[in-house]
C-alpha cells in the first residue's frame, strides 16, 4: 500500500467518507488512536504517513466521518496532548468485491482464527511471528493471541480488501484448513442496521396473480412503483405459482409501495404474516451500493451470449432477467434475491480462473440511475486474463429472459 496516498488525495470542500488527520504525535499507538471519540464506526482502510504526522481514514459511510468532524468541532479530538486537525478528501471508490464480501460474509478488517496451525519443531505462536505470517497479505495493523490457550487469534488488517484476500487464501490453505477462519463483524456492521423509527412490517403478499406470471414480468409490472432513492428496494422476491412475497429493505419503503400500488382486477395485496429475516449484512451491502443486478461490460469473447450468461449465473440463484448486447459489449443479470448477486460477485472474485471466458470484463452491481437510485462510487472487479478457450461460437444479439 502506498503511504504517500495519504497526502496526495485532493481536498474535498464538502463532507466525504475519507478524512486526513494531521498533527498526530509521532509516538502514537493505533489502538489508542482509533479509540478516540468518533472512531466507533466501520472503517474501510487506514493509511499512516509517519513522516508528515498524518493518517488517512476511509470509513465505509460518510456519516461516520461527519461524526468524527463533530467531535473535532467540540474540541474533543486530541491525542497525547496534541490537538488533531481534520480535513475531508475525495474518497476512492469502494471495490465491488468488498461490498459483495460484506453482503455474503460480513467482511471487516478483522479476521478471527479459532485455532492457529501447528508448526514442526515450534511450540505455539508469538504475536510477532503471526504478524509476519499475515503480512504476506498486506499491512497488518494489530495482532492478538488469546493468552489463555495460545490458539485463538485476531488479526486486524489496514484495509478490508486485504482482509478479504487473506480470508480467501487462508480458507483453502492446507495449514489453515482447521483454523476456522472467519470475519469479526458484530461491531463492524451494527451501524448499518436501519435507522431508528424503521419499525413495522417489510414484506408484502400478492395473491391472485396470473398463473403464467414470471419474476421478470412481475418486476417489470411493478417497476413504476418501486422506489430506488435509498438503493435497492427489494431484498428478495419469492414466488409460488400465482402468489408473490416481496421482501423490502426497509419498512418505510414497503409502506410506500403498499400505499402506491393499486392491484389490477383479481389481484389482492396484504401485509405478510411472516416477515422473514432481513440480515444486517444485506442492509450493509445495499447501503454501500449492492443491488440484485450484476452488470458486466467490456467483454470480448464472442461466446458470451444470453445462453452462456444464464448458464454461468443461474448457479448462484433464481434469475429474474438477463440481457446482453454484443454491440455495446455489456450485459446485466438480475436475480430475485440480493444474496444471489452478492454470491455471484464474491465467487467470481475468488475464482477468476473459472470465469476466464470473461477475461478483461468489468463486473459490478447494476444501478437504476433513471429511477434516482443513489449510492457511493464503486470500483468494478476486472477479470484477469488466465488461459484461453475456443472462441469459435458466434454471439447472439440482445436477448431477454422471460
Amino acid at each position: 500500500m502506498a503511504t504517500d496516498a495519504a497526502v496526495s488525495q485532493p481536498r474535498h470542500t464538502r463532507p466525504s467518507r475519507t478524512v486526513v488527520i494531521s498533527n498526530v504525535p509521532p509516538t502514537f499507538n493505533m489502538r489508542n488512536f482509533l479509540a478516540l471519540k468518533g472512531f466507533g464506526r466501520p472503517i474501510e482502510s487506514v493509511i499512516v504517513h509517519p513522516d508528515n504526522k498524518k493518517v488517512e481514514i476511509s470509513f465505509l459511510e460518510r456519516r461516520s466521518a461527519e461524526l468524527l468532524a463533530a467531535a473535532r468541532e467540540k474540541n474533543e479530538f486530541a491525542l497525547d496532548g496534541h490537538e488533531l486537525e481534520l480535513e475531508f478528501v475525495k474518497p476512492r471508490p469502494i471495490p465491488v468485491e468488498v461490498i459483495a464480501a460484506i453482503g455474503t460474509r460480513e467482511a471487516s478488517r478483522k479476521i478471527i482464527l479459532n485455532s492457529l496451525p501447528k508448526r514442526d519443531g515450534k511450540e505455539g505462536w508469538t504475536e510477532k511471528e503471526l504478524e509476519e505470517e499475515m503480512g504476506r497479505y498486506g499491512k497488518v495493523e494489530s495482532v492478538w493471541i488469546d493468552p489463555q490457550n495460545g490458539q485463538k487469534a485476531t488479526v486486524v488488517f489496514a484495509d478490508i480488501l486485504q482482509a478479504v484476500k487473506a480470508s480467501k487464501t487462508l480458507r483453502i490453505e492446507e495449514a489453515y484448513k482447521d483454523s476456522g477462519v472467519r470475519f469479526y463483524s458484530d461491531v463492524t456492521l451494527k451501524t448499518h442496521l436501519p435507522e431508528s423509527g424503521e419499525d413495522g412490517p417489510h414484506s408484502v403478499y400478492l395473491t391472485g396473480l396470473p398463473l403464467d406470471i414470471t419474476p421478470s414480468r412481475l418486476l417489470k409490472d411493478l417497476n413504476s412503483v418501486l422506489v430506488f432513492e435509498r438503493g435497492e428496494p427489494l431484498i428478495r422476491v419469492n414466488m409460488v405459482k400465482n402468489t408473490a412475497f416481496l421482501h423490502f429493505t426497509y419498512p418505510s419503503v414497503a409502506k410506500l409501495f403498499y400505499d402506491s400500488y393499486h392491484p389490477t382486477r383479481g389481484v389482492s395485496k396484504s401485509w405478510a404474516a411472516n416477515d422473514g429475516v432481513i440480515h444486517r449484512k444485506h442492509i450493509a451491502a445495499i447501503r454501500l451500493g449492492a443491488t440484485r443486478t450484476v452488470y458486466i461490460t467490456d467483454f470480448n469473447d464472442p461466446r458470451i451470449n444470453f445462453d452462456r450468461l444464464r448458464t454461468d449465473f443461474s448457479k448462484f440463484g433464481r434469475l429474474a432477467h438477463v440481457y446482453t448486447d454484443w454491440d455495446s459489449r455489456r450485459a446485466y443479470v438480475e436475480f430475485t434475491d440480493i444474496t444471489s448477486a452478492c454470491n455471484a460477485i464474491d465467487h467470481i472474485a475468488e475464482n477468476n480462473r473459472n470465469f476466464s471466458i470473461y477475461a478483461g470484463s468489468r463486473i459490478s452491481f447494476g444501478k437504476r440511475i433513471s429511477h434516482g437510485q443513489k449510492h457511493g462510487n464503486v470500483s468494478p472487479l476486472i477479470i484477469a486474463t488466465v488461459g484461453s478457450e475456443d472462441t469459435s461460437a458466434k454471439p447472439k444479439k440482445a436477448a431477454v429472459v422471460a
